[in-house]
């Protein structure tokens, strides 16, 4: 197959789309203000849904009742969309059924990027990226080879101080006060690859998977209360950690109380009440269909 290259972008309003050399247009996102910037979002989903939505019956047999497990989380996160994206915080670019965000070293997007470029379909997608020592690497004009995973440490506006994947980002989306080309390229590159090739979405799948089981193994060291019996309890720990609404001091506060699967579930929810209320449901759904009666993890 010949490189998939964006040779045309087109605007409607705040809607953006992409045009491919092979003559698909691919809608990507709807501008959207954040804080001083703007970034892209998908409002309407189902102008996504042909990217593929997440079935948790495809996956059990690779993933076994882990593609339950993380449903409630898929859900919260995106609603199940594989194309899902967002670029307007400070993330810079985050992506994915599991919306999977760029700043972060050694977990998320760039996990992502690491697994797809391993895939020989690669170079149709981006062909000015590679793994160089199992990096993430872009070539730039002049020939160089730029590592894209140099982690640089940042002070946020609220003086907290984390490590950030900056030239990532930059890459991804080079200015957060416009939608700019190279936002819309790689965002619609990575849509269409994900849309056309299973092992993008899977890939997808098992970063998730492979996240869960490590806060779970995480969990158990710092919560010694908690024993991965009873699903519900660890299902609420792992979304907790995985959006980081709560701490593993709130965790085990809930974990001594008289009624700890209640006190989880209020963890964080003052300001995430959206997220709380769809986790709970999916739980209740989860419940009602028995797929993990007797699940342990």
């Amino acid at each position: 197959m010949p490189s998939l290259t964006v040779v045309g972008f087109l605007q409607s309003g705040k809607k953006h789309s992409a045009r491919f050399s092979n003559g698909t247009t691919l809608f990507v996102g709807s501008e959207v203000p954040f804080q001083s910037g703007i970034g892209l979002f998908q409002k309407n989903l189902s102008a996504i849904k042909h990217i593929g939505v997440y079935a948790p019956t495809a996956y059990v047999p690779r993933h076994g009742n882990f593609a339950h497990f993380i449903w409630p989380t898929i859900k919260a996160e995106s609603s199940g969309y594989f194309g899902r994206l967002n670029s307007y915080d400070r993330a810079a670019f985050t992506f994915g059924a599991t919306q999977l965000a760029a700043h972060t070293p050694e977990t998320n997007l760039i996990l992502l990027f690491r697994r797809l470029l391993a895939l020989p379909s690669a170079p149709d997608y981006f062909p000015e990226l590679s793994l160089v020592g199992g990096k993430v690497t872009l070539a730039t004009p002049a020939g160089a080879k730029l590592n894209l995973e140099q982690v640089v440490p940042v002070t946020l506006a609220s003086g907290k101080k984390e490590k950030q994947l900056r030239k990532f980002m930059d890459y991804l989306n080079p200015d957060s006060s416009k939608i700019d080309n190279a936002e819309v390229s790689a965002a619609a590159r990575l849509m269409l690859w994900t849309k056309n090739e299973p092992a993008a979405r899977d890939a997808q799948v098992e970063i998730l998977v492979e996240r869960v089981k490590q806060l779970i193994g995480h969990a158990k060291a710092k919560v010694p209360l908690f024993d991965g019996k009873d699903w519900h309890i660890a299902l609420w720990i792992v979304d907790i950690l995985y959006q980081g609404r709560g701490t593993f001091t709130a965790i085990n506060a809930a974990m001594k109380s008289p009624s700890p699967l209640t006190k989880l579930s209020q963890i964080g929810c003052a300001t995430y009440k959206g997220r709380c209320a769809t986790i709970k449901a999916e739980i209740a759904a989860l419940d009602t269909s028995g797929v993990l009666n007797g699940f342990e993890v």
